[in-house]
This record gives C-alpha cells, structure tokens and sequence, in this order.
C-alpha cells in the first residue's frame, strides 16, 4: 500500500463502521431530512463502496430512480442531475453542521465512488490535515467495468502519493515516462447554457497555461474535448490520453459569483492530488487559473519550485471575458462562428492592446478561415500580419509565436533554412507544442523528407492522440504523397473511428481515388461527402469531372469555378491539380502559377503531389519550382 493511505481501522483512517455512524448523522440532518432522495443517493452509494461494489449511472438509475432496464444514462440525465445536486447538499452540510465533523464524505466529479477523509485527532476543524481511507477492492459491476476506488488526499498524504506517483511516471517500463497531465472540460453547473462558453474557455485557457510552464506533457485539447459530457473511468480516461493525471472541474454562479471547483487525479489509481473550491468575481477569474497551474504544476514537478511568468493574461475582466466567447466560438469551426470570434477577439485586444492570446487567436482564425476556403492566403496573412507583430512583440519565446512566424516564412517568403531553425527554436521552448510538430511534420513531407515528417507527426499525436484532423490527417497524407495508398487509408480508418462522419477523410479518400483513378470508388466517396456538406459538391465536382467525366465538361465547370465574382473561393492549386489530370501543361503552369502569386501554402505540394504526375516534367513547372525553393521531384 502507498505511503500517506490508512486502511480501514488503522490508527488515524476511520473504520467502515465510524463511516457508516457518520452517514447516518448526515443523512439526518435537517438538509437531508428535507431532501429524502438526496439521502437515499447518499446512503446507496457509500454501502456500495464499503461492501467494495462498483456502481455507474445505469445501476443508479435503475435501483435508486426506478429507471426501466431499458434506461440509457446517454439520453436520460437523471442521475447526472441528482449527483449534482447531492455534492451541493453535502458541500452545504460541511460548510455549516457538519463543519467540525472528524469525517467527511466527499463525490468527486465525474464519478460516483465516494471519498471518505478524516482529520487526525486532535486537530481543529479549520487546522485539521486529512486523511483518506481505503474501501476494499470492488467487486465487478458486469454493467460496467469497475472503477478504481478513487480517495481524497489530504495535505498531509499529498506529498507521499505524489512522489509515488512521479516515480512511476520515471520507471522503466511504464506506459507513461514523463510527467503528463490533461484538462478535461470543465462542467457548467450554472444551469444557464449560455455559460457554456465559460467552462470550455477555462479549460482552453488552463491547457494553455500548464504548457506554457514546461517540464510536463499537457495533452492537446482537442483530445481532451473527446471525453466532454461522457461519465468515464479516470484510468481509462488515462490509457487513451496516456497520461498520469488529470484536472477536472466544473463552475457554477453563485450570486454575483463564480463558484469554480478544480482538482488534480491519477490517472493511474484515481487518487485525489489536490482539489480546491474557489469563489470569485469574474474580475479575479485569471487568478483563481493561475493558482491553478501553480497548484498541478507543484504537484507534478515539485523538484521545480519556481513559478511560471504570466505574459499572456490582462488586467481587463471585460477583455478577458469578450477572448473566453472568442475562444468558444473559435473551437465551433465554421465559418460564420470564426467570423463572429473575430469580432470579439478584435474587441478584446481593443480594450487591451497587450493582452496576446486574443491577438493569437486571430492569426488561427484567419488561416482557418482560408484554410476553409472563405478567402486566399494571402488575404489572411493581411488581415493578421499586425496581430502576429504584436504576439511577437509581446511574448516573442513564445513557441506558438514562433511556429507562425516558421510557417509563414516558409509559406510566404520560401525561406526554407530560416523557416526550420524558427520550427527548432519553437521545439525548444515552453508551451503547446502539438501544432508545432503538426507544421514542422507537414513542412518536411513537401520537400520529400518523409521519415522526418512521419517523426514529427507522431511526436504531435503524442500530445494529441485523439486528433482527427491535423498531425492524423497530415500523416494520412505523407503516406499518400508516398504513393503508400494502403498506409494512408489506414490513417483515415483512424480518423473515421473517431468521427464516422469526418469530411476531411473522405477528402482524403477522394485524393487517394484521383490518383488512383479508381471512378467507382470516387463516385461512391463524393456522394457521402455531399450528402454532409451539400455546398461542397459545385466546389469540388469539377476535378472529379476531370478525371471520371467529359473532359470538355471539366473544362467548363473549371472556368465557371474560377472566374472572377463566384461566390466561393476556388483555389489556384486546385485547379493547377484538375488540369494536371487532363495533362494540360499550358493551363496547369498558369494556375501554378497564381498560386504561387498568392503565397498558397498548397504550392509546396508541387514537386510531391501525384495529381501533377502528368505535367511536372514541364521546363516552366520545374523553373517555377526551383524560383519557390522546392528540392528535386521526389517521384
């Protein structure tokens, strides 16, 4: 057993029978007398966990709710609810009644094994150091796997597990060798929807934070979003994300108030590390997260004492409240909802012109915004050349500051050594390195250094192993690049395992099949990806017409795409890609050449991409590609 735990009836760890007197003077008290069902909850879920029975949502609903067999927790919330509710009656009773109480039973979020604590005696009650007990080994629920006994950890019992914990992350042969930690969405209990931008902005804003620090591996939010409104074991929770600990909390209004509630678990043993409530005014939200990083980043690294320097926060609770919508709505991805984060992020940085996050956000949502096809690249360098400055300028270690400065030096200047010593830079600092290795990866793969980009790749899926998009979907297309059609489908099998609607995949199945020429299976592929995204069906059909209709038809359809006046933006490259699959070198040398007027990063495909097999040994292509910087055709 691990230093800091006292089993049941040890010298300072309450028996199960001091647990089972302290429920019953709980449940009886006038709260819960007030409130039956709360106790009833209550009393079920702490004998459970004495008699070592694992519980989940489906057996509460059924025994405690008289919920049918039938009862699916993913659609009836009655249980989530009802949880909620009883871990604010019992915050209310230790806050009042029960304040001066040895024991205290605690339901950490998520979950639904209770924590059973004492204070040592002798100790006062705002004095008192805590110490967890530990239920016997559950016996399996076949409802559901059993959940790891999950035990609140007091100061006193912290430093012990917390070293035990860091001696597993370094010991050979364990799945996790560094420490690493992910931020799972914060859970708005404010019963006001429109809060939710709140919570999910907190944990963007704490994910960034904590990586920032240095010395841990932060696992990138778009892997820590995947488990958002899902009731899940910490340790599996753990195994996917290979991490070993978690941050999870929630916030709730009280009055004027944020109530935010905040704790730090292993992921390994579902032991407590630390947890805190904070009431504060919105105007103090930025340090109740900063006493949050301080707090994980103690616990993880305590050989590393030395606290993190803030340059990305403001003083302005009005910008920062107007950067945490920016932030929600950047996160939604389309379009119009970019369009409108913009917006608020631009009135951020109005009322505070050094504060850096919101101006980093608009160079994404601006590369976004093209990278959908809403304007040219050259338009979205534009409108973001002076927020970049200011990133720069304000933060300039930053390593996000410099994987834009990095990528757009190779995608504007095609400056390619400076281009890689500002990637080496950005690898070599503090902060979210997931996009870093992301660009360096898909850098590498069009100048043909495959292996290194694989690399790359790879080390980004560490940090965001559920990614479906990005560093996944930039390997699926190295290997596509590679002419390995069978490893790329592959990869995109990953990314449909995450999304089985995923419309960058069947981009990419639709690329496979253009190179393959295989018509049947394109037809079959387009059809599932119009049927998602109905608009894009007149935006791509012309280069499926290129290679599986009349090619007099293709040409039409071309012209009318790329005229001056259409409503949609099509790509130079695109087109340079449709008439290489007709073979006509004069139009495809013209709408390279566009593209490289326009500074498209997709010109950098030029000497790789297979689409272009058939013109590539064109003089003016190759001078073209010799004036961009490109190395020899690597096929």
């Amino acid at each position: 057993m691990e230093a800091g735990i006292n089993p049941p009836g040890s010298l300072h760890g309450p028996s199960a029978s001091e647990v089972l007197v302290h429920l019953e003077a709980v449940a009886r008290s006038p709260g819960f007398v007030a409130a039956p069902r709360k106790g009833q909850l209550l009393r079920y879920l702490v004998k459970r966990s004495l008699a070592g029975e694992a519980t989940n949502e489906y057996a509460i609903g059924v025994d405690i709710f008289g919920r049918p067999e039938s009862f699916d927790p993913r659609e009836d919330s009655i249980v989530r609810t009802e949880a909620t509710r009883l871990r604010q009656k019992l915050r209310q009773y230790y806050q009042s009644e029960g304040q001066s109480d040895r024991i205290r039973i605690e339901l950490p979020l998520r979950i639904y094994t209770p924590v059973f604590v004492a204070r040592d005696a002798g100790t006062s009650a705002n004095g008192g150091e805590l110490q967890a007990v530990s239920p016997p080994p559950p016996s399996i629920d076949r409802r559901r796997p059993a959940r790891a006994w999950v035990l609140g950890v007091g100061m006193a019992a912290t430093v012990a597990i917390v070293a035990g914990i860091i001696l597993a992350w370094n010991r050979p042969g364990t799945a996790v060798t560094t420490p690493s930690v992910a931020i799972l969405p914060f859970l708005n209990l404010t019963g006001d929807s429109t809060q939710e931008y709140m919570s999910d902005s907190i944990t963007d804003e704490l994910t960034e934070e904590l990586a920032e620090a240095g010395g841990m591996r932060v696992v990138a939010r778009t892997s820590a979003f995947q488990f958002k409104g899902k009731e899940q074991d910490v340790r599996d929770i753990g195994r996917r994300l290979k991490v070993g600990a978690i941050v999870e909390g929630s916030i709730r209004r009280t009055g004027e108030d944020l109530e935010l509630v905040v704790q730090l678990v292993s992921a390994q043993n579902g032991y407590h590390l630390w947890s805190k409530t904070f009431d504060v005014p919105d105007r103090d939200l930025r340090r109740a997260e900063t006493e949050v990083v301080e707090s994980t980043r103690r616990a993880l690294l305590p050989a590393q004492p030395n606290p993190v320097q803030h340059v990305s926060g403001t003083q302005s609770p009005e910008a920062h409240n107007l950067y945490l919508q920016a932030v929600y709505l950047f996160y939604k991805a389309d379009p119009e909802s970019l369009r409108k984060a913009l917006e608020l992020a631009r009135n951020a940085v109005k009322l505070d012109p050094d504060f850096v996050r919101p101006h980093s956000l608009i160079v994404k949502a601006e590369s976004n915004l093209a990278a959908l096809g809403r304007q040219s690249p050259g338009d979205a360098a534009e409108h973001s050349a002076g927020d970049l400055r200011a990133v720069l300028r304000l933060d300039p270690g930053s390593p996000e500051a410099r994987t834009f400065i990095a990528f757009r030096t190779y995608v504007r200047e095609w400056d390619w050594p400076k281009a890689e010593s500002e990637f080496r830079a950005a690898l070599a600092g503090n902060g979210p390195m997931g996009n870093t290795h992301n660009l360096y990866g898909w850098s590498l793969m069009t100048r043909g250094r495959f292996a290194e980009a694989h690399a790359q790749f790879d080390a980004g899926l560490e940090i965001d192993p559920l990614v479906q998009t990005g560093a996944r979907s930039n390997s699926a297309i190295a290997w596509l690049l590679q002419r390995r059609y069978g490893d790329a489908r592959r990869v995109i099998d990953s990314m449909f395992s995450l999304n089985g609607k995923s419309v960058s995949a069947y981009g990419l199945l639709s690329w496979i099949a253009l190179a393959e020429g295989n018509c049947p299976a394109l037809q079959e592929i387009q059809e599932k990806w119009w049927s998602l995204v109905p608009s894009d069906k007149g935006w791509v059909s012309p280069i499926y017409e290129c290679r599986c209709g009349s090619p007099d038809g293709a040409r039409q359809r071309l012209a009318d795409a790329t005229k001056d006046g259409t409503p949609r933006y099509f790509p130079p490259y695109g087109a340079a890609e449709a008439y290489g699959i007709l073979g006509d070198r004069e139009r495809a040398f013209e709408f390279l050449q566009k593209a490289a007027e326009e500074k498209s990063d997709t010109i950098l495909y030029l000497q790789v991409d297979p689409l272009l097999d058939p013109v590539r040994k064109d003089a003016r292509i190759q001078a073209l590609a010799t004036r961009i910087g490109l190395p020899a055709p690597a096929f």
